[in-house]
């Protein structure tokens, strides 16, 4: 039960994410924003406060982070 109940709530949170959202990423050494469907394995996403995270990756540089896993860790 647990898991399915974890799983109904990343699926609410997968089609929050891909409804109408864009992801900010830098290429070119420009900051562009772009749809999260067209992120391609080694983009770097700039995060601002407030941001939902459209992928898995790595922090290359942060200032004062903070995240909140709850939606996703129940």
């Amino acid at each position: 039960f647990n898991d399915w109940r974890k799983e109904r709530q990343f699926r609410g949170l997968q089609n929050k994410i891909e409804k109408d959202q864009q992801a900010s990423v830098i290429r070119d050494n420009v900051i562009q924003q772009i749809p999260i469907s067209e992120l391609v394995v080694g983009d770097l996403c700039f995060i601002k406060y407030g941001d939902l995270l459209p992928a898995d990756g790595l922090i290359v540089q942060s200032s004062d982070l903070k995240t909140d896993e709850s939606s996703i860790t129940g």
